[in-house]
């Protein structure tokens, strides 16, 4: 697959976030059972469709799985109204709030979620790309709110003036849509703007056009949040979101309190010289590390079509040189990274180098000297026939990495591989029990290629949770939760 037109056919963008401190064992088959709930459902025969998913965690207390708190941001066409979700659960998946963040005339897709967690609460941030916003061009638009939560005294204290009126009205539960136990006292989720921003359709940037012009409308932007106390402003989180615009320069806005946000603007160095290429970027990324340096990662769908990844030590300020994570002569794409506690950059992307028919997983270990990323070589295959790959860490030297399966090019299911040694080594690549049928692109005359998303995270009690959507062909679309103990 080296043309401009990869994965057309068969795309998934899944993704592993990792909380806790883990140890495992080798991946076998059978070692640990998995136990799946329906949060959503819609018929696709009827015209309902189960879109996009997004999968934020909190944490909040270690000694128990009892209050993960789950944050899962969707978007769904039901009968004739499009709607972006926000499902919330505050005891680890076991009772759901849905919440209806927008419901929409025409297209709203690509959902994005981000969460904080404080003494108090947390901050959850939700976006989307809306084109009722645009008037039939899609924007990216993001809205903040807070989650008030019990007191955890070793978090960190609130942000300055979060609000304890105003929260949403719980969704009402529809039987035929909604599956899921509904939680007896709701958690609250209260905005911090009355209403969502749009971040592309600003003064300095008027086109508003965030998709590639062939149906990859899901795959041109990313939401990130820097909660560290250097990039805080009177307690609250960094908030930022890059986009690819007019499939052309890449852009990022950032909110300091979750109400307003900048002016989209280019990555540029010090010297006010541009960083990322101004043609052909998709599929950009974000990533913040526990010292709260910020990454941005991207793809340049031309020849030679590389990956690449820069760096900010100054809270979005100011960007590094660009490294180039692929190094090789193949289609290189949709690139993540994740920081070990080491300080070593482990990137992922899908690459045709070593499988020219399809597209094998890869990866890179990096290197970073303030805000100068260094790769010492290029990629390599750690798992083969798969694509759209993400990658997360424990923290510690524990990685993992979920990607859209597809052996021998055809589409199947959710692909996993791990390593506990800081990438040197990985485990034999298995496939998500069930998961085949949740992986196809399914195309409409409108719509062209859809993405699926999987979310993966992993608690201090080794419990994984694994959020994704499920195509049952011609009858329905499902928002599933999977979880098995132990993680791997």
């Amino acid at each position: 697959m080296n043309s401009f037109q990869k994965w057309a056919a068969v795309l998934i963008l899944p993704g592993v976030f990792v909380l806790g401190n883990l140890s495992f064992g080798d991946l076998a088959q059978g070692q640990a059972p998995w136990t799946t709930i329906t949060i959503g459902q819609a018929g696709a025969k009827a015209g309902s469709w189960w879109f996009s998913s997004d999968f934020a965690f909190s944490e909040r207390n270690l000694e128990t799985a009892d209050d993960d708190a789950l944050y899962v941001a969707s978007t769904a066409l039901l009968g004739q109204d499009w709607f972006v979700f926000l499902h919330v659960s505050k005891d680890g998946g076991a009772t759901w709030t849905k919440y209806i963040v927008k419901q929409a005339g025409d297209i709203v897709i690509g959902a994005r979620v981000k969460a904080a967690s404080y003494k108090e609460g947390d901050v959850v941030c939700v976006g989307w790309q809306d084109w009722e916003v645009g008037e039939g061009i899609p924007e990216i638009v993001a809205q903040c709110f807070w989650a008030p939560k019990p007191s955890v005294e070793s978090l960190p204290d609130n942000p300055q003036n979060m609000p304890s009126s105003g929260a949403l009205e719980p969704a009402e539960q529809i039987e035929a849509n909604d599956p899921y136990s509904p939680d007896p006292a709701p958690q609250p989720i209260i905005p911090l703007a009355p209403e969502p921003t749009n971040l592309s359709n600003t003064p300095d940037t008027n086109s508003g056009v965030h998709d590639i012009g062939t149906g990859d409308y899901v795959g041109q932007w990313d939401l990130g949040i820097n909660p560290h106390s250097q990039c805080a402003t009177n307690g609250f989180p960094l908030v930022w979101a890059v986009w690819s615009e007019d499939y052309t320069q890449l852009l990022y806005s950032r909110s300091l309190d979750g109400k307003s946000w900048e002016p989209a603007r280019a990555f540029q160095r010090e010297d006010g010289q541009e960083v990322f290429p101004d043609s052909y970027t998709r599929f950009p990324s974000t990533y913040v590390d526990k010292d709260g340096v910020m990454y941005a990662a991207v793809a340049q769908a031309i020849r030679p079509p590389d990956v690449f990844v820069s760096a900010s030590t100054d809270c979005g300020q100011t960007w590094g040189e660009l490294a180039n994570l692929s190094q090789n002569s193949g289609f290189s794409d949709g690139p993540f990274v994740v920081v070990t506690e080491d300080g070593a950059i482990h990137t992922v992307n899908d690459d045709d180098t070593t499988n020219p028919d399809n597209a094998d997983i890869h990866y890179n270990r990096c290197t970073r000297q303030g805000n100068a990323v260094t790769c010492a070589g290029g990629s390599r295959p750690i798992a083969k026939d798969g694509g759209f790959p993400y990658i997360a860490t424990d923290g510690k030297q524990a990685l993992y990495v979920a990607y859209s399966s597809s052996p021998g090019g055809r589409s199947a299911g959710v692909g996993f591989l791990c390593s506990t040694d800081g990438g040197a080594t990985w485990s034999t690549s298995e496939e998500i029990p069930n998961s085949t049928l949740g992986a196809p692109t399914i195309r409409f005359t409108d719509l062209g290629a859809l993405h699926w998303q999987e979310k993966i995270a992993v608690n201090a009690q080794n419990t994984l949770y694994l959020i994704w959507v499920q195509w049952i062909r011609g009858q329905a679309i499902k928002l599933q939760l999977s979880k098995r103990t132990p993680a791997c």
